[in-house]
């Protein structure tokens, strides 16, 4: 994702960087985060619109599915780095995907990270009754 500046008539790209995660199991666990990460992680409620949280069948871990009209409550955690990704992308394993989503938070949608389960089915999806 890029953004550009127009600066004395010229176009300059610049790489906008995604610092913010939206988490809605394990990882709303601060002592996990301060355990993973070396250091706190600020957080604030929010919501993942369009998807809901389902178990996975033999895992303690939920997923996300694709359900219109439904919510997931989390928390979208603030000044997420580069490293903090790359420590999270580790600790969540090749079980689960890192996608940008938009997110409800404090009555704004923002972008986000949000870890997605890979064994879903792409097309599963959940009804809105």
């Amino acid at each position: 994702m890029a953004e550009v500046w127009k600066i004395l008539g010229y176009k300059i790209w610049r790489r906008t960087i995604i610092s913010r995660l939206f988490v809605y199991g394990s990882l709303r666990s601060r002592q996990l985060r301060r355990r993973l990460l070396g250091r706190d992680v600020r957080g604030v409620p929010a919501q993942l619109v369009g998807f809901v949280r389902i178990p996975i069948p033999g895992s303690p871990y939920p997923g996300l599915a694709y359900a219109p009209g439904r919510t997931t409550e989390g928390e979208l955690l603030l000044g997420v780095s580069r490293r903090d990704l790359a420590v999270l992308d580790r600790y969540e394993g090749p079980q689960y995907m890192r996608r940008l989503v938009w997110v409800e938070a404090h009555g704004q949608r923002r972008r986000a990270w949000v870890y997605f389960w890979r064994g879903g089915r792409p097309h599963l999806r959940i009804s809105n009754q």
